[in-house]
C-alpha cells in the first residue's frame, strides 16, 4: 500500500502528458510505482536535463540540418509520439449529414475521439493552435494505431491528427492509487435516417384535398422551380419520390450523396446493385459467407427399385392420376432426363411453369406461321371450326387447319404429299355465340397465322348461326385480300361452305328416331319423366314404345353401382370373362342410339333377368310391377332387332368418311345417296310399313341437306380427283345430263386454274408416270377395263387449258398395289401440273368438322373440376401444345359404331362408383350450340 497521506491517493490530479514516464522514451526511465510522488519528481528533474544537453546538441547542429519549424509540423510530445499515433487503433467514425458550409465553420467543441483496443480518450483545447494546419474539408480521417504497448508501426490512414503542443492540451487521467485509468468511455452511435435524401430534396409532408376531395398526404419537391402558385407535389411514398428525383434531379441528387457518403436508392441504381451482385455470385467474384453452405438437408436413401415405386405411387395417388399414367411414354421420358443429372433436379414452381407454357405456345404457333407459309404447302389451307361450352361455363371457339405438304422421302430423294392437322384456335367467347362475333373471332385467328391469302374451305355444323359467322368471316377477309392481294379474286362464303356431313346424318337419324320413337332422351334433371312417359303408353293400350323401354331398361342398370355390379354378375354366372354393361344414347352423339339398341340385342338375356331380379327386390305390389313392365315381349325385342337394322344404315354411311388421314371429301355425295336410297327404298315396302312414316322422315332430310351441296363445286371436283373413279359414278348412278354439267362445270374449274397459274400459254408437261391397279371402290363397280383409251385433244391456240383436261379426264388411270390418292397425285404432279394443283386445294377439304370437336374432348380432361380457374391464354397453349405434343390425336378417334368405345370407357378400370355418376350436360357436350334445322341464307 502507498503512503496514505500521498496527495496522489486522495485526489485526481491531472497530469501533463509530456511529464508523465514512457517506458518507450529514454528520456524518461520508468519507475517501479507511480505511486510514489518522490520518485516522480525525480524523473521529471532528470528528464530536463536530459532535455538541456539535447537543446545544445541541436544548437550545435548546420542550420540545413535542422528540424522543420513548429508551424509547419507540430512536435510529438513525449507520451504520444509521431509513431504511437501512427499505431493508435482505428476510431470510430460517426457520418454527418452537415452541409459543406457547416463542415468548414471552426468548431469550438471539444472533440472526442473514441479508440477501439485500449480506448483512450484523446481531448483537444477549446481553441485550436494557430501553427496549426487547416484542416481539409470533408468527413474525418481515421486513424490506426500500433498496440498498447506502444511499439512502432506505419500509418494505414493518410491524414493523422497531432496533439497538441502545449502540455497542458493533453491531460491524462490518473486513478487515486496513481495508474492510468483503464476504464472506457463510449461514445454513443447516431443512427442516421435512411430517407436523408428525401429529407434533403422535399418539404415535410403535407396533407392536400385533390378534386374528389380525398385527403392524402404530399410533399413538395424544393428543387422543382415551377409556378410557386403550382408547386409540385409527390404522393408521400419513398419509391414515388425517389423516381420524382430519378427522372428530374438525378445530376443533384448523385452530387449530395458522393458530399455526404450516401449510397444512392434510386430505383435504378438499386436494380443496377442487385443485378451486379447476382453477376458476381455466378462469377464467383462475390465473396459468399458460412450461412450459404450451412444448413439442414434430409438425410437421401440411397436408390432403390422398391423406394421410386413408392414414391411413383404415392404421387399417383395423390394426384388422382389414372393407372396407366406411369406407363405413358412422356412421363418415363422425363424420368429419364431427370436421372441423368448429376447435380439434382431443379423443379420449376407453377408461375415458372405458366410462362414456359406461354413462351413455348408463342414459339411453336410461330413455326407453325412459318411452315403453312412455306414453299412445301403450296395449296389452300382449309379449316373446320365449332363452338362449346366447358364445364366451368366458359365458352370457347376451336379451328383446325387442314393442308396438303410436301415431304421428302427417305432413302429415295422422292416427294410424298400428306395431309396434314393442326389446332390452330381455342379462343375463349365469353359473350353472345351470335354470328358476327363468331366471324370475327375465326378472322382473328387466320390473321393471326397470315394465312388469309391461303383459306379454302371451311367445314362447320348447320347450325344457323354459321351462315352468319361466314358471312362476316367474308367480309373481313377480302377487305384485307383486297388490301395485301389485289389480285386474288374475292372469297366466296357459299360456295366454300362445306356442311359437316356427320352433322346431316345425325339430324337424318334423329328424324327417324323422334318421328318411331315419342320418348325423349334421357334427362339427369327430370330422371322420373321417362318411366312416366311408358306408364302413359300401357295405361292408354297403345303400342309400346321398344326404343323407350331400351332407354329406360338402360337406364335402371346405370342407376346405381349396386345395380351395374348386379347387371355383370349376371353374365358371371353364365360363364361371360368380360361382363359389360348397357350404354346409354344421347342427341347429340352419333348412332348412340345405334349403339343402345345394338349392346342391348346382344345382352337382351341378361336384360330380361336383371329387370326380373330389381323387381323381386321391390317390397310394393305397385312398383314390382312397373318394373316388370319394362321387360320386353318377344314381339318387341323383333322390332328392336329390325329397327336396329333400319339405323345400320346410317352407320355404315359415316364410315366412308370416318378417316381423317386420308381424303374423304369425294365419298360425301354417293354416302348421302346411298343413306337416301336405302331408306326410301325400303319405305316402300309392306313388311315395313310400322317404320313408313320414320323412314321417309330421314329420307326427306338426307334430300333436303343434299340439295344444298349444290352450292359448292368442291363435292365433284374432289370426286373426280380420285384417279380410279373420276366421273364413273357419275354414269353409273346420274342420268347423262347431271354427268354432262359435273363435266362441265369442272372444266370451267380446271380453265380458271389454268389461266391463274400461267396465263394463255401452255405449261411444259413432263412425262407420264403409268400405275395399273384394281379400283379402290368397293360400292361402285369400275367400267375401266370396258372404256377404250382416248386420244389426247390436240392443243389448240384459243384453249390451250382443254390438252392437260382431256389428257386426265380421258385416261384409265389407276391406283398402284397400297398407293393412296395423295401418293398418286405426287408422282403425277408433273405430268399433270393444273390437275395437280387443284388436288392440293381439294383433297384437304374436310367432309365433317369432328376434328375441332375431338378438341373439345380432350379440353374436357383440361379443364376438369380440379382446374376449373385457368385463365383463357393458358387453355389454349395447353390444347395447342397438347395437339402439338399427340401429332394426330384429335382425329384418331372414329365418327360411328367406333364410338362405342367411348361410351364403355366406363368399364374399363371396372369402377362401379364411377359408373354410377351422370352428369347432366355431358351427353351434349359435344355441339355447344343449339343446332338448328333451319338455315337462313
Amino acid at each position: 500500500m502507498s503512503d496514505p497521506e500521498n496527495p496522489l491517493k486522495r485526489k485526481r490530479v491531472a497530469i501533463p502528458s509530456s511529464r508523465v514516464a514512457d517506458p518507450s522514451n529514454d528520456a524518461i526511465p520508468a519507475t517501479d510505482s507511480h505511486r510514489d510522488a518522490r520518485a516522480i519528481a525525480a524523473a521529471r528533474e532528470a528528464a530536463a536535463a536530459k532535455e538541456r544537453v539535447a537543446a545544445a546538441a541541436i544548437t550545435a547542429q548546420p542550420v540545413s540540418s535542422l528540424p522543420p519549424p513548429a508551424s509547419a509540423s507540430p512536435p510529438p510530445t513525449s507520451l504520444f509520439t509521431a509513431n504511437s499515433l501512427q499505431r493508435s487503433p482505428t476510431p470510430i467514425e460517426l457520418d454527418s449529414d452537415d452541409d459543406d458550409d457547416d463542415d468548414s465553420a471552426p468548431s469550438t467543441k471539444k472533440k472526442k475521439t473514441l479508440h477501439k483496443g485500449k480506448k483512450r480518450v484523446v481531448e483537444s483545447s477549446d481553441e485550436e493552435s494557430e501553427d496549426e494546419p487547416p484542416r481539409k474539408k470533408g468527413r474525418r480521417t481515421k486513424k490506426k494505431s500500433g498496440s498498447k504497448n506502444g511499439k512502432k508501426g506505419k500509418s494505414k490512414s493518410k491524414n493523422t491528427t497531432t496533439p497538441s503542443a502545449d502540455p497542458q492540451a493533453d491531460p491524462i487521467e490518473v486513478d487515486d492509487d496513481g495508474e492510468s485509468s483503464s476504464s472506457e468511455i463510449e461514445v454513443p452511435v447516431v443512427k442516421l435516417s435512411a430517407t436523408r435524401d428525401i429529407d434533403r430534396f422535399f418539404a415535410p409532408t403535407e396533407d392536400v384535398t385533390d378534386d374528389k376531395g380525398a385527403t392524402k398526404p404530399y410533399r413538395r419537391c424544393l428543387k422543382c422551380n415551377g409556378d410557386p402558385k403550382k408547386p409540385v407535389f409527390i404522393v408521400n411514398e419513398a419509391t414515388t419520390l425517389r423516381r420524382h428525383i430519378g427522372s428530374k434531379h438525378e445530376t443533384s441528387y448523385n452530387t449530395w450523396c458522393r458530399k455526404n457518403n450516401f449510397t444512392s436508392k434510386l430505383p435504378k441504381h438499386v436494380v443496377a446493385r442487385k443485378l451486379a451482385a447476382e453477376k458476381a455470385s455466378k462469377t464467383g467474384m462475390r465473396q459468399k459467407t458460412l450461412d450459404d453452405h450451412i444448413r439442414d438437408t434430409p438425410q437421401l436413401l440411397p436408390f432403390t427399385d422398391e423406394l421410386f415405386q413408392e414414391a411413383a405411387v404415392e404421387w399417383l395417388i395423390s394426384t388422382d392420376q389414372p393407372i396407366q399414367a406411369l406407363e405413358h411414354p412422356r412421363f418415363q421420358h422425363m424420368i429419364a432426363v431427370a436421372a441423368r443429372a448429376t447435380k439434382g433436379v431443379k423443379i420449376p414452381n407453377r408461375h415458372r411453369t405458366r410462362k414456359y407454357i406461354i413462351s413455348l405456345f408463342k414459339k411453336n404457333l410461330s413455326d407453325l406461321r412459318k411452315r403453312l407459309l412455306s414453299d412445301a404447302v403450296g395449296g389452300k389451307i382449309s379449316l373446320t371450326c365449332d363452338a362449346w361450352q366447358a364445364s366451368n361455363q366458359d365458352a370457347y371457339f376451336a379451328v383446325t387447319a387442314h393442308w396438303v405438304e410436301d415431304v421428302k422421302v427417305k432413302g429415295t430423294g422422292k416427294t410424298d404429299w400428306k395431309l396434314e392437322s393442326a389446332l390452330v384456335g381455342f379462343t375463349v367467347m365469353n359473350t353472345a355465340h351470335d354470328g358476327v362475333r363468331l366471324g370475327k373471332a375465326l378472322y382473328n385467328i387466320v390473321k393471326r397465322l397470315g394465312i388469309a391469302h391461303k383459306v379454302g374451305w371451311i367445314t362447320c355444323d348447320n347450325a344457323s348461326n354459321n351462315t352468319t359467322m361466314l358471312q362476316q368471316f367474308a367480309i373481313h377477309l377480302n377487305r384485307r385480300r383486297a388490301r395485301d392481294h389485289p389480285n386474288l379474286k374475292p372469297w366466296d362464303y357459299e360456295a366454300s361452305h362445306i356442311r359437316c356431313l356427320a352433322h346431316i346424318i345425325n339430324l337424318a337419324t334423329q328424324a327417324v328416331l323422334t318421328t318411331y320413337s315419342k320418348t325423349e332422351h334421357y334427362d339427369p334433371a327430370n330422371a322420373g319423366s321417362l318411366d312416366a312417359a311408358l306408364e302413359t303408353e300401357g295405361a292408354l293400350g297403345a303400342k309400346r314404345d321398344e326404343v323407350g323401354l331400351v332407354r329406360s331398361a338402360t337406364v335402371k342398370v346405370r342407376s346405381s353401382a349396386k345395380r351395374t355390379a348386379l347387371f355383370k354378375d349376371l353374365q358371371v354366372r353364365k360363364g361371360v370373362k368380360s361382363p359389360r354393361t348397357l350404354l346409354l344414347d344421347m342427341k347429340v352423339r352419333w348412332a348412340s342410339s345405334f349403339i343402345m339398341l345394338r349392346r342391348c340385342l346382344e345382352l337382351r338375356e341378361y336384360t330380361d333377368e336383371f329387370i326380373y331380379e330389381i323387381a323381386r327386390e321391390e317390397p310394393s305390389f305397385d312398383k314390382r310391377a312397373k318394373i316388370d313392365a319394362l321387360r320386353l315381349t318377344d314381339e318387341e325385342w323383333k322390332r328392336v332387332e329390325e329397327f336396329t337394322s333400319l339405323l345400320k344404315h346410317a352407320d355404315e354411311s359415316q364410315q366412308a368418311f370416318s378417316s381423317e388421314t386420308e381424303p374423304v371429301l369425294h365419298n360425301t355425295l354417293p354416302a348421302l345417296e346411298k343413306l337416301y336410297k336405302a331408306w326410301s327404298s325400303r319405305a316402300k315396302k309392306p313388311k315395313n310399313a310400322h317404320y313408313r312414316d320414320a323412314l321417309e322422315a330421314g329420307a326427306a332430310k338426307v334430300s333436303d341437306y343434299y340439295a344444298r351441296t349444290s352450292t359448292s363445286s368442291a363435292y365433284n371436283v374432289s370426286m373426280i380427283l380420285d384417279p380410279s373413279v373420276k366421273t364413273t359414278y357419275f354414269q353409273k348412278n346420274w342420268s347423262q345430263e347431271l354427268e354432262l354439267d359435273a363435266r362441265k362445270n369442272t372444266l370451267e374449274v380446271f380453265k380458271e386454274r389454268y389461266i391463274e397459274l400461267y396465263g394463255t400459254s401452255s405449261p411444259v408437261y413432263s412425262q407420264p408416270t403409268q400405275t395399273t391397279a384394281p379400283s379402290r371402290m368397293e360400292d361402285v363397280d369400275s367400267d375401266n377395263e370396258d372404256t377404250a383409251p382416248a386420244v389426247p385433244t390436240p392443243v389448240t391456240h384459243d384453249k390451250p387449258w382443254q390438252h392437260e383436261f382431256d389428257a386426265y379426264m380421258d385416261e384409265n388411270d389407276v391406283l398402284g398395289s397400297g398407293q393412296s390418292v395423295l401418293s398418286w397425285w405426287a408422282d403425277n404432279a408433273g405430268r399433270l401440273p393444273t390437275w395437280a394443283s387443284l388436288a392440293r386445294d381439294h383433297l384437304a377439304i374436310m367432309a365433317s368438322s369432328v376434328s375441332s370437336e375431338r378438341a373439345f374432348s380432350a379440353a374436357g380432361i383440361t379443364i376438369s373440376k380440379r382446374r376449373n380457374r385457368l385463365l383463357p391464354d393458358l387453355v389454349e397453349a395447353l390444347q395447342f401444345m397438347k395437339c402439338h405434343l399427340r401429332k394426330d390425336v384429335i382425329f384418331r378417334e372414329g365418327l360411328s359404331s367406333v364410338t362405342e368405345a367411348e361410351l364403355e370407357v366406363v368399364d374399363d378400370d371396372g369402377d362401379a362408383e364411377w359408373e354410377e355418376e351422370i352428369e347432366p350436360g355431358v351427353w351434349d357436350a359435344g355441339l355447344g350450340d343449339e343446332d338448328e334445322d333451319d338455315l337462313s341464307t
